[in-house]
């Protein structure tokens, strides 16, 4: 039983912290700016195929509720891969990571400069592309390594990365700081499909 001086502390806290972190996973903080840069980019690639004016009519607000649950249930999902991951003790080292960059970047045939513009065309800044890029070869090079050592046909691979993350999913404790897209995610009824870095 909490009396209401604590629970208004409690509303505070939550409302203090919701500026800078929408929610946390396990202790795993997700930034704000991780959503807005998403959001921001999902609203540009949508406002370029279907016109500016999108999200001013009663349909691109519907869309614009329907992005903000898939984007924190992205986010969300991330964070538990990456705290069941950081409770490994797994990692990849700094060399390996800019190996990995520099050889997809000589893939997509384009320069750093190239690369950068149409990160920024996209919508994102360059430095969160990079982020983001890390964090996708950690996951991934976690799951080819770990999730599916034994694991030999598409079928084996498929159950063990299920059956990981569903176990991890089990055991994140999520704590929403921001109501609006606690609301916006359980709306869409978001069930967080399994590792789509993959």
């Amino acid at each position: 039983v909490f009396s209401g001086d604590e629970i208004k502390k409690e509303t505070d806290l939550a409302a203090s912290k919701s500026k800078y972190t929408i929610a946390s996973v396990s202790g795993y903080d997700i930034a704000r700016g991780d959503f807005d840069m998403e959001m921001n980019a999902a609203r540009k690639k949508y406002r370029k195929d279907y016109g500016d004016d999108l999200f001013t009519t009663a349909k691109g607000q519907a869309l614009e509720a329907r992005l903000q649950g898939q984007i924190v249930a992205r986010l969300i999902e991330q964070g538990t891969l990456l705290q069941e991951i950081n409770r490994s003790g797994y990692k990849v080292d700094d060399g390996a990571l800019k190996a990995e960059l520099k050889t997809y970047m000589e893939k997509n045939g384009k320069s750093q400069q190239d690369r950068q513009q149409s990160v920024k065309d996209a919508g994102y800044n360059y430095d969160y592309f990079r982020k983001r890029f890390e964090m996708g070869v950690l996951i991934n090079r976690f799951i080819d390594k770990k999730v599916l050592a034994g694991a030999t046909t598409p079928e084996e691979k498929q159950q063990a990365i299920t059956t990981w993350f569903n176990n991890a999913r089990t055991q994140a404790k999520v704590v929403y700081y921001d109501k609006d897209l606690e609301r916006a995610i359980q709306n869409q009824g978001a069930s967080g499909s399994c590792c789509a870095v993959k």
